[in-house]
């Protein structure tokens, strides 16, 4: 499904489906679930708290971190990405 978009410029944008947050980074924007967007947070405030060392690379290519979601999937996001997720929190 996509929408009208006329601010800041006119374009045809595709829209998130229900359940799914939209990310931007490296002048793209991507659809992440609700499960792997909060993963990110909780992986930075277990990093911030001592509790953990924070998301590790994994099997993810370079530039990417490995998140696992309370559901125990595994999702790769790219560093950019994730700057613009923590940035509100």
């Amino acid at each position: 499904m996509a929408y009208f978009e006329s601010k800041p410029r006119k374009q045809c944008r595709v829209i998130c489906k229900d359940g799914m947050r939209e990310v931007y980074g490296d002048k793209q924007s991507m659809c992440l679930t609700n499960a792997a967007f909060k993963a990110v947070i909780r992986a930075d405030f277990a990093e911030k708290d001592g509790t953990s060392s924070g998301a590790q690379q994994g099997s993810c290519r370079d530039g990417q971190k490995e998140y696992t979601d309370s559901s125990g999937d595994k999702t790769c996001i790219g560093v950019e990405f994730v700057k613009d997720i923590l940035k509100y929190y």
